[in-house]
């Protein structure tokens, strides 16, 4: 009778912890933008997560055990670069071999940007061989499109019965890309001139791009550390250099930028690379180029 009892508990307690583990996942992608294309292109056949939550840091994030159990279970995992998404450095290596990872800023046809100083660089590991560079590489198009072919074949490889459905989303993918592109070439020429200043270098790649002349960066690190001597720098460079708009990253502007704003008269417009509030679906990066966009624009 107590062999049954303990048998019983012991089932009871398998189950329990059966329905509190991580349903496994086909792709784990870290970031939203990866998550966008992959979805577009992976349509119904194969099931992802994104890793790191929209309003995350990819450097800081704090991995929760149910992230592990998503990265130990998957066929493949997507991120950008080893410098963007540092949190997963060491989880990535303790992965079994049979785990694909694959690093998109180091597939094929991808343009690297370089940051415009020293003080624009991101936080990067001693390893890191990308210091000065912009690794928001998705805000090119073309870097979208080149991310999208290297998940395509990723793809094909784990799921080879349904490699036509996934060529075909790629194409449709590309094709609306590439659309989309040709149409804010167009609308961006009005700001090419503009003067502009970010808190936030995560814009190199689509500055580029689109020829965006004139946007500076006045630190990488957030506003609240920046020093009373450099925004006193700051409000000097808004006179001389007649700043019209400070683009921020956090959606509520600091009690220093509003103050700022209405010193200088000039306009606060959010930005936001990883398109937090745009709902997953096949068109998902398609409005994060046009939101962008929008926001520049609304620097006039």
């Amino acid at each position: 009778m107590k062999d049954l009892i303990r048998l019983t508990i012991l089932s009871l307690i398998g189950l329990l912890s059966a329905c509190k583990s991580t349903p496994p996942v086909d792709i784990v992608t870290t970031i939203k933008p990866i998550q966008m294309l992959t979805t577009a292109i992976a349509g119904s056949h194969l099931s992802s997560v994104q890793l790191i939550p929209d309003g995350a840091s990819a450097h800081h994030y704090a991995l929760k055990p149910s992230n592990i159990q998503q990265l130990q279970s998957a066929k493949l995992v997507l991120r950008i670069d080893a410098g963007l998404e540092q949190v997963l450095n060491k989880p990535l290596q303790q992965l079994p071999t049979h785990i694909k990872q694959i690093s998109l800023a180091q597939v094929a046809g991808i343009k690297l940007y370089s940051l415009q100083s020293e003080d624009d660089q991101h936080l990067h590991n001693a390893n890191d061989t990308h210091q000065n560079i912009d690794l928001h590489i998705w805000l090119d198009p073309n870097n979208a499109i080149a991310m999208s072919r290297a998940i395509a074949e990723q793809l094909k490889k784990i799921d080879p019965s349904h490699r036509q459905d996934y060529a075909t989303n790629l194409q449709q993918l590309i094709t609306k890309i590439r659309q989309t592109d040709q149409q804010l070439m167009q609308k961006l020429q009005p700001i090419k001139q503009t003067a502009m200043l970010t808190f936030h270098n995560a814009w190199a790649s689509f500055q580029q791009h689109y020829a965006i002349q004139k946007l500076g960066t006045i630190s990488s690190s957030s506003i609240k550390q920046l020093s009373l001597a450099k925004l006193k720098k700051v409000a000097q460079q808004i006179k001389t250099q007649n700043i019209v708009c400070l683009l921020n990253d956090q959606n509520e502007p600091s009690k220093i930028l509003q103050r700022l704003s209405q010193q200088q008269k000039i306009k606060i417009i959010y930005l936001d690379a990883l398109g937090a509030d745009i709902p997953l679906s096949d068109n998902s990066y398609i409005e994060l180029l046009e939101q962008t966009a929008t926001r520049f624009l609304a620097c006039q």
